[in-house]
């Protein structure tokens, strides 16, 4: 079970990372244009990263209820744990919040350093 807990994080992160990052790719220009604005590195970051924590927010969300919906059809294999065990519940949010906040950091403080050495090269 710990394999297969792994094994879904790590793809989790990685499918986290990507989008965050192919979002910010093709958002170059829009980005390119704030800077041009007078947009600061700490602003682009946020931008970046507030939309994938956005939707990391709404995954967990209904990730939460629909794990209580299957916890409920299989409570009779759930040994050990009720059916909706708060503290399970509240440290795989933990978790998953906490990798998530780092992968969606990682292509944000890249397209602010990306784009801004390009912008004062020029």
């Amino acid at each position: 079970m710990t394999g297969f807990a792994v094994a879904a994080l790590s793809l989790a992160i990685t499918g986290i990372y990507a989008v965050v990052m192919y979002s910010a790719s093709q958002r170059a220009r829009e980005i390119g244009i704030r800077l041009a604005l007078g947009a600061t590195r700490g602003n682009i970051v946020r931008l970046v990263m507030g939309e994938g924590v956005k939707f990391v927010g709404l995954g967990l969300a209904a990730g939460v209820a629909i794990a209580i919906g299957v916890a409920h059809l299989i409570s009779t294999m759930l040994f050990g744990l009720a059916e909706t065990d708060v503290a399970t519940f509240t440290e795989v949010v933990v978790v998953v919040a906490a990798v998530s906040a780092m992968a969606c950091a990682q292509p944000g403080a890249r397209a602010g350093r990306s784009l801004v050495s390009v912008l004062r090269a020029e």
